[in-house]
């Protein structure tokens, strides 16, 4: 089939020996479809290289992702930043001292930890730092959450 851009995306044997041999080294079906396109300028979706595929008798060599692949695929590595390094041994009980600051005190990247204490009346909060940019507590408290 011709389109209106004047490129084909009909399988001819060159394709198709392009598609049996990427399908044998375990190359995806994205990479397979673009390396066609490359080489040939005939355009084929992944899905078009699936069927294909399938109408060979071609399976993919490559093994299935574990659930752990599948999420580091669509969420990238995990992102772990510290703002302490609580296995330091200079990390001690005093330096983990609540700061005992009020609610309008507090940063961003300070505990939010509320104390069972009270200054003119407002809530007391712990304000160490955070133990990771995503938890609004330091390392005491997030261990007792």
């Amino acid at each position: 089939m011709t389109h209106a851009n004047g490129l084909t995306s009909q399988w001819t044997p060159q394709a198709v020996e392009t598609l049996t041999a990427l399908t044998i080294k375990g190359k995806t079906r994205s990479e397979i479809a673009d390396a066609i396109w490359e080489k040939y300028l005939i355009a084929f979706s992944p899905s078009a290289v699936i069927g294909k595929q399938h109408r060979l008798g071609l399976q993919n060599k490559r093994p299935p992702k574990t659930n752990k692949e599948k999420a580091r695929s669509l969420l990238g590595e995990p992102k772990v930043h510290r703002w302490i390094d609580f296995d330091d041994p200079a990390w001690d009980e005093q330096t983990n001292a609540p700061l005992k600051l009020t609610l309008l005190e507090l940063g961003d990247h300070q505990c939010h930890w509320p104390l069972n204490e009270k200054r003119d009346g407002q809530t007391l909060y712990c304000g160490q730092p955070n133990y990771d940019a995503d938890v609004r507590y330091c390392y005491e408290h997030f261990r007792r959450k």
